[in-house]
């Protein structure tokens, strides 16, 4: 299960072929600047994805996006991170270590969009 992170933002080029590079190196670097290490995006069918080690688990963070083809801001767009938690077959198994919105490594993420300025957070469905 991921937990996603939706938001709206013009800081970010949402027109490319697989967009969201450039999400994936500005939240690595916040990251980085919170004493995260992760390893380096790669790019995906369906956007860029990094893994990032956090207390003894493991995370892999997916960044996904979409052009606003009727907005004004040429780089508007819709951005969706999806954060997913390593489990073992056993703990799928037993439905244990299970990723929580209140995980801490889901709370810097969140915080970090919200205090971007330019960074607008949606509602997710």
């Amino acid at each position: 299960m991921s937990y996603i992170l939706p938001f709206r933002t013009a800081k970010f080029n949402p027109s490319v072929p697989c967009p969201g590079e450039d999400v994936a190196e500005w939240l690595r670097g916040k990251l980085a600047e919170a004493g995260f290490t992760s390893d380096e995006q790669t790019r995906e069918e369906w956007g860029w994805v990094f893994g990032l080690p956090h207390h003894g688990k493991f995370y892999f963070i997916g960044i996904v996006g979409q052009p606003d083809e009727q907005a004004e801001e040429r780089n508007q767009g819709d951005w969706e991170i999806l954060i997913e938690k390593h489990r073992t077959a056993a703990e799928k198994l037993f439905g244990t270590n299970k990723l929580s919105e209140q995980e801490p490594i889901v709370l810097l993420i969140e915080r970090l969009l919200v205090s971007e300025g330019g960074i607008r957070m949606l509602v997710r469905d």
